[in-house]
């Protein structure tokens, strides 16, 4: 409740209101808020609803003609994701607004109310849930803040979280946990899911006499705070701290600063301005560096963390003000500017401040007073709309610049309101106009300077009625806006603080003291100045000081020197002395003692002072029935998560599992703080489950972003990850697999025949005693991936020998005798050898291949792929020697080999001296290595080396292993062809070395990662209703400035307007992307146009496409732009071009060609998308790669390019008859593709182009038929089911029809690919994948 006693204030109030309202710029309504729709951030699409409360949505805080930095929209899709799981999130990072800000724009967007609380170190429990009132000696309860939002369905921002005391944020445990909470009143908030359960059994009202109340399914909970430590305050209670989900927000980086920058500057001064703002972040990152390095200057750390802090949050808020200041006066000191932003003077000691000037002399910067001695006030013209023309004089030059004033009126001075101005007085009221016409200031300077004498000169120049607020050491922030107090009859009320009533008014709010309250003060609105008075900070202490880095974000600084030397010593008052002298009384007695008060009172400050005197530690508790319950088991977990996360691999449910479960046995035993529960596992798969292409190692930064400024959790939490094969902080580029080399092409060295056959005998078995070990695991792909996959040490190596016996055959005859796969080794003949096929290993050659069947008497072919180093004469073959013979009593030592019959591969432990150069990067051979895993690939004609890292030590029991290894390394093979070798160190390392388990194993791995958001440029796209009529389609005047347009009809590339070329709007003739966010208008509002609009657009736009078209015959052969797309597919045209001679049946030669019809999807949703994930890009490098890599193989192919989109279902681009020859007229079907796709109508016939491509292609006879679809996922827009497309695939059984989706909303195409048959549809989001995907096509009919 409020009262107001002065009725005089009541008119200002009003009239400073219908000033406001007349104002021909005023926004006080925004389309944005008036109907349903849904926004989109990224690929992440939240549904947005009208709100109840439009004054509730976050205004202003997203820019109408501004784009958003990339990194800002990558937090915001996040802030999406979690909205859509229903979970809270916690925005920690370093001081600054920037993250309450980004939390207001993702709300403006969604356009969701917001209830706010800044929490101090005063808040209380009633603060947050209910605060009880007296009214005619009657007491209720008035809802705060956390029941608001909770019953209303609003998002509550709780800022600050690091300032309140610890049990007070407890009390909203269970309401962010269960969505319950007791109110004191006697109501019971209840989940919404539990409410509608009662509510089907019983009524409403009895519901309410129960007094049950619904908590809105879209309450949410934002939390901003810093993490502790690292700053000061309070660090998060474990059960409060494992109910959100935190994300690291850090300071915009200086580029995006720079662009943020200009967007709020005049076109024509972006230049000018960029210098200057690149000069200034010069400069202060210089007096970072320095100051670090010349940290022995400072007179404390706390003090060099504040210098640097400062710098670093001044950056993107303050910089843009200071820049304005050098435009309106050119010639003032940058010197004085950077103190405006770093006041170095009274932050720093003497060294410290003679660096800071060191910095100023080697840029050359002008002395404070050098330029500015002659600065002086001119004249002031104080105008009726609130605004005044200032003007100031230095050396014999005038600046005029305008600023805001006051409408109050001075009667003439009296003796106490004389004011003698010394030319430096004069000097410091002009610097105080400059900073006026920026933002808020604060002047500080020692006890009786003069400082309130010359503020009261400055508000009488400008008019300006004063409020002042006097700030004192227990103020507490709700001081600052209301204070309460009670009437003669009981009732209490509330009164609005003098700093409200400035804001209210227009007027100035002088915070007098700004030094003695304690640093939890925010800005409360721009729209009015708050002046801060303060005394300077004491430099050299250790204790904290009030000009703290949040601090110094709100003001810009000046500092007023004493007319004469003072040295008043501060005051520090002594709290709550009484209390403490009666508990040091009976804690002398040793009676335990019990404080009794009520809430909010400072029972624990007093209890924290006391025990801080004595250096006394504690344990703090809250009184609850204690029942202690275990983590649950490995296996009860897994079960557990399977249900959150049907659809989550299970490979990622048990890594999961076990790095939490390490992580808690750590801290069972002390040696990280935090116990990382159960509940934030499932809240990890839950968002893997809502949004898979996210990547495990991403996710789980959801929980570890809390620990992200501790430097040594977050380097143990990494370890933890790594060693369990999850790879936190690796990038999908970060591929270390061995380098491939061309191996020997085979060569037919002799003939096989069994010359007799004999039995061979075993003794045996032999009883061995089997004792069982504990091995601890440690997969290897943590922070890249290579062919090791995970290593193990053997427990006991070193006490004992626990290897038995290792047996091997004699020298110079072959090892083994192994039966490859069924698709058997390609010799090179253009033709695959049919089985069935042997491997011989010996030490002449990488292997050799017996062909046919060795197991008959009858003669088989060998056939060699030889080392470089030997030849075939030599072979053991030729001298006629047997293969099969009994061991000799000595067995000389040899390599460990093993062929991967699967893989086609046999596999080598070789030295590294025996290894070519050329088989590693650069030819640097790479360390702590001496020996190789030699990799002879078969089916792929490919030969790597891949290095294994020497033991670390070596067991004294394993000297013996040298008589049958000269490596040291054993070699053994598992299960799927994995390999495994054991060292002398007793090393157990696992190794995967075949294609396609590498191909894929590294999939898997990219996936844990998720796609890179920093690589993908995200848009932002809102659908609204426009609520305007459409006229007649033009393309609309040209902005020189590109700036963006939302809604209406007057410019080219606007987006959710109409009439005009631009994106998402309605009854424009063509689209025209000019690389801004979309607002999109819904489907059945573009539907309402009339025909003879949409007939007009589509005149306009056939006009438009032929123009285009002769554009594009006539034009130049674009070199460059053809090499963007030919040099992203080159690698894979060769590598088609390779693979083509393969594509024939043995012994079938071709007689016809194969005909192929590649069906493009060229429609407007292509054109409209790109942005989003570049689909049409992908589309014409796709049509490059086609045409590209079937060149030159006329007689064996004849391939189609068709495109459809809402125009029909039977665009030719390429014809049989006609196919391009040469770069230019493949870059004219390109160009053609892309000028297509923004003129056609809308609209889609994927179905049809599909079902009239498979009809179709049979008019002429071929070897094989082949039909591709290349189409986004878009499919159920248009109702088009994917039984149809199922059935139009496999409609024909003589041709191989396939689709290939390689544009996504989402995990559309993932699950359309589910519903369609089995090897006929692919998911390609990257060109480079296409060859493989038509190799699988192709052979896939050979099989």
């Amino acid at each position: 409740m409020l009262r107001l006693f002065k009725s005089e204030k009541s008119v200002r109030r009003i009239n400073h209101l219908c000033s406001i309202l007349n104002k021909d710029h005023q926004h006080l309504t925004c389309s944005r808020h008036r109907h349903d729709g849904y926004v989109s951030i990224g690929n992440v699409q939240v549904p947005v609803k009208t709100p109840k409360n439009p004054e509730l949505v976050p205004y202003a805080y997203v820019l109408e003609n501004a784009e958003l930095p990339q990194s800002a929209l990558r937090h915001m899709k996040w802030m999406a994701q979690k909205d859509l799981l229903g979970q809270d999130v916690f925005l920690i990072g370093p001081p600054g607004p920037l993250r309450r800000v980004l939390a207001m724009q993702y709300l403006e967007l969604t356009r969701k109310e917001v209830e706010y609380i800044s929490l101090s170190r005063d808040t209380t429990e009633s603060d947050l849930k209910q605060r009880r009132e007296m009214r005619k000696g009657t007491s209720f309860y008035i809802d705060q803040c956390a029941v608001r939002a909770a019953v209303e369905g609003r998002v509550l921002i709780i800022e600050g979280v690091e300032k309140a005391e610890r049990n007070v944020l407890p009390a909203l445990n269970n309401l962010l946990e269960n969505r319950e909470m007791q109110l004191d009143d006697g109501r019971f908030l209840m989940h919404h899911k539990r409410y509608d359960q009662l509510l089907q059994d019983h009524s409403k009202e009895t519901l309410d006499k129960w007094q049950l109340v619904r908590v809105s399914e879209d309450f949410r909970v934002f939390a901003l705070g810093l993490p502790v430590p690292k700053y000061r305050g309070h660090p998060l209670d474990p059960p409060l701290r494992s109910r959100f989900q935190a994300r690291d927000v850090y300071h915009l980086g200086f580029s995006v600063s720079i662009n943020c920058w200009t967007i709020v500057i005049d076109y024509y001064e972006i230049n000018k301005t960029s210098y200057f703002l690149v000069f200034l972040h010069t400069v202060l990152n210089f007096i970072i560096f320095y100051l670090q390095d010349k940290h022995e200057y400072l007179s404390s750390q706390l003090t060099c963390m504040l210098a640097r802090a400062t710098i670093q949050q001044k950056m993107f808020f303050n910089i843009i003000y200071v820049n304005n200041l050098s435009f309106q006066f050119p010639g003032y000191p940058i010197q004085n500017l950077l103190s405006r932003l770093y006041p170095y003077k009274l932050v720093l000691n003497k060294e410290g401040t003679q660096a800071v000037e060191d910095i100023y002399q080697k840029f050359e910067l002008s002395s404070s007073s050098a330029n500015s001695e002659s600065l002086a006030l001119h004249n002031i013209n104080v105008k009726n709309n609130h605004k005044a023309n200032v003007s100031l004089h230095n050396n014999n030059e005038n600046h005029n610049f305008e600023v805001s004033c006051g409408d109050h009126t001075y009667g003439p001075r009296s003796s106490k309101d004389e004011f003698v101005a010394t030319s430096y007085h004069q000097r410091l009221l002009a610097d105080l106009m400059l900073s006026h016409g920026a933002m808020d200031m604060c002047i500080i300077g020692g006890k009786g300077c003069g400082k309130s004498s010359v503020l009261r000169e400055f508000a009488r120049l400008l008019s300006y009625r004063t409020e002042p607020v006097l700030m004192y050491q227990d103020m507490t922030a709700r001081d600052l806006l209301q204070q309460r107090y009670t009437l003669p009859n009981g009732d209490t009320v509330w009164k609005i603080s003098p700093l409200i009533e400035a804001a209210l008014e227009g007027g100035m709010a002088v915070l007098d003291g700004l030094n003695r309250v304690n640093p939890a003060v925010y800005r409360i609105h721009p729209s009015f100045r708050m002046i801060g008075l303060a005394e300077p900070p004491t430099t050299g202490s250790s204790a904290q000081q009030w000009l703290n880095p949040e601090l110094l974000t709100l003001f810009l600084y000046h500092h007023m020197e004493p007319l004469s030397v003072n040295n008043e010593l501060e005051v520090i008052q002594k709290l709550h002395l009484a209390v403490m002298k009666d508990m040091l009384q009976d804690y002398n007695l040793g009676e335990h003692i019990l404080i009794v008060g009520n809430q909010g009172v400072g029972k624990n400050k007093i209890v924290d002072r006391f025990l801080h005197l004595l250096n006394k530690p504690r344990e703090y508790l809250q009184l609850h029935s204690c029942h202690a319950v275990d983590n649950p088991s490995v296996a009860s977990e897994l079960d557990m998560l399977r249900q959150y996360g049907a659809n989550v691999p299970e490979s990622s449910l048990k890594k999961l599992v076990a790095a939490f479960g390490e992580l808690r046995d750590l801290a069972d035993r002390g040696l990280i703080s935090y116990p990382y529960s159960t509940r934030e596992v499932v809240n990890i798969v839950k968002h893997l489950e809502k949004f898979p292409k996210e990547g495990l190692a991403n996710v789980v930064r959801n929980v570890f972003d809390f620990d992200a400024y501790s430097k040594e959790t977050k380097e143990q939490l990494s370890s933890v990850m790594h060693k369990h094969g999850i790879p936190i902080g690796a990038k999908p580029h970060d591929v270390r697999l061995a380098k491939p080399l061309p191996l020997s092409a085979p060569k037919l060295s002799g003939y096989w025949n069994i010359l007799h056959q004999s039995s061979s005998y075993c003794d045996g078995p032999v009883h061995l005693t089997v004792q069982n070990y504990e091995i601890e695991r440690t997969e290897d792909r943590g922070l890249d991936f290579s062919e090791q996959f995970a290593h193990w040490q053997l427990p006991q190596f070193f006490r004992t020998n626990i290897i038995t016996d290792i047996a091997s055959p004699e020298d110079d005859v072959p090892t083994k005798l192994t039966q490859i796969k069924e698709e058997g080794v390609d010799l090179g003949f253009g033709s695959f050898v049919t089985p069935i096929n042997r491997i011989l290993v010996d030490k002449d050659s990488y292997a050799k291949c017996v062909v046919g069947f060795p197991h008959l008497t009858a003669t088989n072919e060998i056939y060699s792929f030889p080392r470089s180093n030997s030849s075939l004469e030599d072979s053991f073959i030729e001298k006629g020697r047997t293969i099969y013979r009994g061991l000799t009593k000595f067995v000389p030592p040899k390599p460990p080999c093993q062929i991967l019959s699967s893989s086609n591969q046999v596999v080598k432990v070789v030295s590294l001296k025996t290894v070519p150069e050329k088989a590693f990067d650069q030819g640097t051979q790479p360390r702590m290595t001496s020996h190789c895993l030699e990799v002879a690939d078969l089916g792929q004609h490919m030969l790597r080396y891949v290095p294994i890292p020497q033991a670390v030590a070596e067991s004294p029991y394993v000297s013996w292993q040298s008589s049958i290894s000269e490596s040291g390394y054993h070699l053994a093979r598992g299960r799927d062809d994995v390999l495994y070798t054991v060292d002398t160190g007793g090393c157990v390392r696992e190794w995967e070395t075949g294609l396609l388990n590498l191909q894929r194993s590294l999939a898997e791995w990219r996936a844990m990662i998720g796609s890179d958001d920093m690589e993908d440029k995200l848009q932002i796209t809102t659908e609204r209703e426009s609520g305007e009529d459409v006229t007649a389609p033009k393309h609309g005047k040209i902005d020189p400035k590109n700036a963006p347009h939302v809604g209406g009809n007057t410019w080219a590339g606007g987006t959710g307007g109409r009439d005009t070329a631009g994106m998402g709007g309605k009854g424009g003739p063509y689209r025209l992307d000019m690389g801004h966010d979309v607002t999109q208008i819904p489907d059945w509002e573009k539907e309402a146009v009339p025909e003879h609009v949409k007939k007009a657009a589509r005149e306009v736009a056939q006009k438009a496409f032929k123009e285009r078209l002769r554009e594009i015959r006539m034009s130049e052969f674009d070199a460059d732009m053809y090499e963007k797309f030919s040099s992203h597919v080159r690698k894979q045209v060769n590598f088609k071009k390779l693979n083509y001679a393969h594509l024939e049946q043995p012994g079938t030669p071709q007689q016809k060609p194969k005909r192929i019809r590649v069906v493009m999807d060229v429609s407007g949703s292509m054109y409209r998308f790109n942005g989003l994930d570049n689909r049409l890009e992908r589309t014409v490098e796709a049509a490059c790669l086609v045409m590209e890599s079937f060149e030159g193989y006329k007689e064996k192919f004849k391939y189609e390019l068709w495109g459809h989109s809402g125009d029909g279902f039977d665009i030719p681009l390429v014809t049989y008859e006609k196919p391009p020859t040469n770069n230019k007229e493949r870059l004219e079907v390109m160009k053609t593709m892309h000028a297509h796709a923004q003129f056609c109508m809308s609209g889609d016939h994927t179905l049809e182009a599909a079902e009239y491509a498979v009809k179709n292609i049979k008019e002429q006879e071929a070897d094989e038929y082949f039909v591709v679809v290349l189409s986004d996922a878009n499919l159920e827009r248009y109702g088009i089911r994917p039984m149809q497309f199922a059935e139009v695939l496999t409609s024909d059984d003589e041709v191989n029809a396939f689709v290939i989706f390689i544009g996504s909303l989402g995990d559309q195409a993932e699950r359309l690919k589910k519903q369609l048959p089995l090897g006929r549809s692919f998911v390609c989001m990257d060109t480079k994948n296409i060859p493989q995907i038509l190799q699988q096509i192709f052979t896939s009919s050979l099989l």
